[in-house]
């Protein structure tokens, strides 16, 4: 239930049995650590290109925080009750990554962006998307990496959007299957 606000070095981890959380995280405002982790117990077996994750949150936001934070094994929550306008949000972070997560949810018929990095850095890597309404943004001076080993089936509405500032560099050839691959 409480993290310490400051930590002299090392990792903070979350571990989270599988299982429905029907939550909006907020991470905030933390000092002195070197990486923030949110991942599920069962991290090890997990395959996002093949099934679900088996730890479904609604949306995680970290904020304020200048040290690396990643999200693994995340599985995203029906839009019935994700209210939010993202996912996955890194709001002036020093760098955020997001890995072996799906999201899985049909957000086509929303204003929900999937993952995205606002005034933050980070990368997006081996991960699911399927349905999504904007997969990846990044924001206000963000600049974030969208890597070829994402997996993304049937047709989301936007691929990758980078708006005021915001920079996306795609890894290798990621094959996006989106209405609009690229929004600038």
């Amino acid at each position: 239930n409480m993290v310490p606000k400051v930590k002299v070095g090392g990792f903070i981890y979350i571990f989270c049995e599988p299982g429905q959380y029907n939550e909006d995280v907020v991470v905030q405002s933390f000092s002195g650590a070197e990486c923030f982790y949110i991942q599920p117990t069962n991290l090890a077996t997990i395959d996002p290109t093949t099934g679900q994750t088996g730890f479904f949150v609604k949306s995680i936001l970290f904020s304020g925080i200048m040290f690396q934070c990643v999200v693994q094994g995340l599985n995203s929550m029906s839009t019935a009750v994700n209210n939010n306008s993202t996912v996955i949000q890194f709001a002036r972070c020093w760098y955020g990554t997001v890995t072996k997560c799906r999201f899985d949810t049909n957000l086509k018929a929303t204003n929900i962006t999937t993952v995205q990095y606002n005034q933050s850095r980070g990368n997006c890597y081996s991960n699911y998307f399927k349905n999504q309404n904007i997969i990846m943004s990044s924001e206000y001076m963000g600049h974030a990496l969208f890597a070829s080993t994402n997996t993304c089936e049937a047709t989301s509405n936007v691929g990758l959007k980078a708006a005021s500032g915001g920079i996306l560099v795609k890894s290798g050839t990621p094959v996006l299957n989106a209405t609009t691959a690229e929004l600038k």
